[in-house]
């Protein structure tokens, strides 16, 4: 298993420690790559080149006013938002973008889902797909827990809409934090071997002020089971995805964490 962090990739600091600690990659904003002009693109890859910290995923995909169901997709929007992000990504070795964006996919007040996965779908094929598939990165969509999003909430359903919209550069992320909240069993990620292509890790629970935490203790929190099924489906990255008041303290043990229980699950296999 590779293990990447989300991190703001112009925290110099940060891509620091993550070199230091070991880390297979980083993952970034695509909102940052998709909006930066030419003198922030060029420090994102110097910063990135200086510490070989590929770029490999991205998420925090569309805004909430980029609608991508409803009365107000605007597709001309979509493709130059997407095409500018992917093409800086690119240079930078993006190959997967995490597709959550609660506020971009959620059904409209007076929607039914089937008008929302109709919009969805539609905005896959027609808008997304085509640009991923030129750029040969992948889009991974994941499911988001309902106080966020309506439309997705579970590993199945984005199955489905991925195995719907047809494509070899789509497929399905699993984030252990929205599978705890929507009740979303680990043993549902083992069914979409082909399909689960990225996940999420933290400590799903609540610290403080922070919704969820970097993994600290095997102990506190059931790791294995999460990581045993990404195995089993095939999938290969995981980033961590939570709140930090020390990076520098808790991504690296995190890490070390993390591989400990990933080379116990292959020393099993």
């Amino acid at each position: 298993m590779r293990f990447g962090v989300c991190t703001a990739v112009e925290n110099e600091e940060n891509l620091r420690v993550c070199s230091r600690s070991g880390f297979d990659y980083v993952e970034a904003n695509f909102r940052m790559l998709a909006t930066a002009d030419d003198e922030k693109a060029a420090l994102l890859r110097s910063l990135t080149d200086r510490y070989a910290l590929p770029v490999e995923a991205a998420n925090c995909f569309l805004p909430g006013d980029l609608k991508t169901c409803g009365s107000k997709v605007d597709a001309d929007a979509l493709r130059s938002y997407i095409q500018k992000g992917l093409s800086l990504g690119k240079t930078m070795g993006l190959q997967k973008v995490v597709f959550g964006s609660g506020g971009a996919r959620s059904m409209e007040p007076d929607m039914n889902f089937q008008q929302a996965w109709n919009d969805n779908l539609a905005f896959l094929k027609e808008i997304a797909l085509p640009l991923f598939e030129q750029e040969g990165i992948t889009l991974v969509i994941e499911p988001l827990r309902r106080q966020e999003c309506n439309f997705i909430n579970t590993v199945k359903e984005a199955a489905m809409l991925a195995f719907a919209a047809d494509s070899d550069h789509i497929g399905v992320l699993a984030d252990i934090y929205h599978m705890k909240e929507t009740g979303d069993s680990v043993v549902n990620i083992e069914d979409l071997k082909g399909y689960l292509l990225h996940a999420h890790i933290s400590y799903p629970v609540s610290c403080g002020e922070m919704k969820r935490c970097y993994p600290r203790q095997g102990e506190e929190y059931d790791y294995q089971s999460f990581l045993k099924s990404l195995r089993a489906a095939g999938c290969a990255t995981c980033s961590i995805e939570a709140a930090t008041q020390d990076f520098a303290l808790d991504a690296p043990r995190a890490l070390d964490l993390l591989r400990q229980i990933d080379k116990m699950l292959e020393d099993n296999d």
